[in-house]
């Protein structure tokens, strides 16, 4: 499966300032209602340069792969979607519009982002030991996690995975891409090695793949600007009786970037069908914010999400009601005293209200 489909649950925007050496958190990742737009590249005279400190990496000259349209990743709330249950633990999901329609799973925390899996009606890629893709990073900062998954899809052949990544925060600066310039972004390098096993009819196939990718990371942006990795894949199969066949796939590039995005905080769509949202109590509020949620009928998918003014979502939670008027008290007086933004959201539709904290 190409990497494309996967990285961009990873990670976070950065934030902070040049020369602060800008810190990455799971606080700052994809929220519900964010859409980004992945934009394959052709390779050619592409590398990722060096780490370090206040560098400049030009990808300006970046030339969309031909025959390749954008990817859409839509993230969604997981009870909007169809393989929910699959993925109980998850509080995040992502759409992904590539040939078939794929669904992502996630569970975004403080101090750590894991991912669970995918799935369509065709595919299913579930970790067993789940992905954990980001902790708190701060410059040369690493961490190293264990995964492994399963992979069927429908053949009869399952395979086996098992893996170990290493994640590094390697530079931080400015990065230039066709869709503008960037300062205060940050480099992320993982390097992964996995190995993939099926067998059937007493034939094995093993996998031996390791990765290397560079992904950086931009404020107010979210997901992945850009990406360089670089995959090498060894394959050996098993006949009974006969020695193994290994094919050397050799290292293959590849290049994505960020070609268009929208923020669910800032983007206005289309309004939360069935529903009505005000604030019933004071505004500005000092302890408790009241919501009264007037529904055309009881429903248990939306997600209520408080970000602050700049759009980093600081709460998040499954919010069941019921048909008719429901009264939402929330404690806020352990938010800092400025202007927050509560969305409401069923993944296909948002409504939100501005409140202020004093």
């Amino acid at each position: 499966m190409k990497k494309a489909l996967l990285l961009p649950t990873l990670f976070a925007a950065a934030s902070g300032f040049l020369f602060a050496q800008p810190l990455l958190s799971p606080s700052d990742l994809y929220s519900i209602g964010d859409v980004i737009f992945l934009q394959d590249a052709d390779t050619a005279g592409v590398n990722p340069g060096n780490g370090g400190a206040n560098l400049t990496w030009d990808f300006s000259n970046l030339q969309p792969l031909n025959g390749m349209d954008a990817v859409k990743y839509t993230y969604l709330a997981p009870a909007s979607t169809p393989y929910s249950s699959t993925f109980p633990g998850a509080n995040l999901a992502v759409k992904i519009d590539f040939d078939t329609i794929m669904y992502g799973y996630a569970i975004k925390e403080p101090n750590q982002y894991t991912f669970l899996g995918i799935k369509n009606a065709f595919l299913v890629q579930y970790y067993t030991n789940p992905d954990v893709q980001l902790k708190p990073l701060s410059y040369n900062g690493s961490f190293q996690e264990d995964f492994a998954n399963y992979t069927d899809s429908g053949s009869g052949v399952i395979f086996y995975a098992e893996g170990s990544r290493t994640t590094t925060y390697d530079g931080y600066g400015t990065l230039i891409t066709p869709s503008g310039t960037f300062p205060n972004a940050i480099r992320i390098k993982a390097v992964s090695s996995q190995v993939d096993s099926a067998e059937f009819d007493d034939v094995k196939i093993i996998n031996n793949t390791d990765i290397t990718t560079y992904d950086w990371f931009v404020p107010n942006q979210p997901g992945v600007a850009l990406t360089v990795y670089y995959t090498h894949t060894i394959s050996s199969t098993f006949f009974p009786g006969f020695p193994p066949f290994v094919t050397d796939f050799g290292v293959v590039k590849s290049v994505n970037y960020t070609s268009d995005f929208t923020t669910g905080v800032n983007d206005q769509r289309d309004r939360l069908a069935g529903i009505q949202v005000q604030i019933s109590g004071a505004n500005p509020v000092s302890d408790l914010l009241s919501l009264q949620i007037t529904a055309d009928a009881g429903r248990d998918d939306l997600q209520m999400l408080i970000a602050d003014a700049g759009g980093r979502v600081l709460e998040s939670r499954v919010l069941p009601i019921s048909g008719g008027q429901n009264r939402i008290d929330l404690p806020v007086s352990h938010f800092q005293s400025g202007t927050y933004v509560i969305t409401l959201t069923d993944g296909r539709g948002i409504q939100t209200l501005r409140w202020i904290k004093i």
